[in-house]
C-alpha cells in the first residue's frame, strides 16, 4: 500500500503523500490530537496541519510513518484528513468535527 523509507512519510498509490502528526490542541480535553492526512507533497502536508492551529507540527514532528491500519481508513474514508483524540482506542473523525483552536 506506500512505499517504505519515507522517514516519516508514506506515498499512497496515487503518487500523493500521508503524513501522520501528533499536535497540541488545547481546546480537547486530551490536549492532543493526532492528525493524518494526504497531501501532494510534503511541505504540502505541514501547510496543512499548521493551517489548522495547530502547534507542534513540522516537517521533523512525524517520526515515523502512518501504520497500515491508519493509512487504510484514510483512504477507506475518501478524505484528505482524518483526526483523532490523543488517548488509546480513540477512532479516527472527519476535520469538520475537529475543535477549532481558539
Amino acid at each position: 500500500m506506500a512505499k517504505k523509507g519515507m522517514h516519516g512519510w508514506a506515498r499512497l498509490p496515487n503518487g500523493e503523500v500521508a503524513a501522520y502528526f501528533n499536535a497540541t490542541n488545547l481546546d480537547t480535553d486530551c490536549g492532543e490530537v493526532d492528525i493524518l492526512l494526504r497531501a501532494s507533497t510534503r511541505s504540502e502536508a505541514v501547510q496543512i496541519a499548521k493551517g489548522l492551529g495547530l502547534h507542534g507540527v513540522d516537517l521533523k514532528s512525524n517520526p515515523s510513518p502512518p501504520r497500515k491500519d491508519d493509512l487504510a481508513a484514510l483512504l477507506a474514508s475518501d478524505q484528505p484528513l482524518l483526526w483523532r483524540e490523543f488517548a488509546e482506542g480513540s477512532e479516527w473523525q472527519r476535520q469538520p468535527t475537529l475543535p477549532r483552536v481558539k
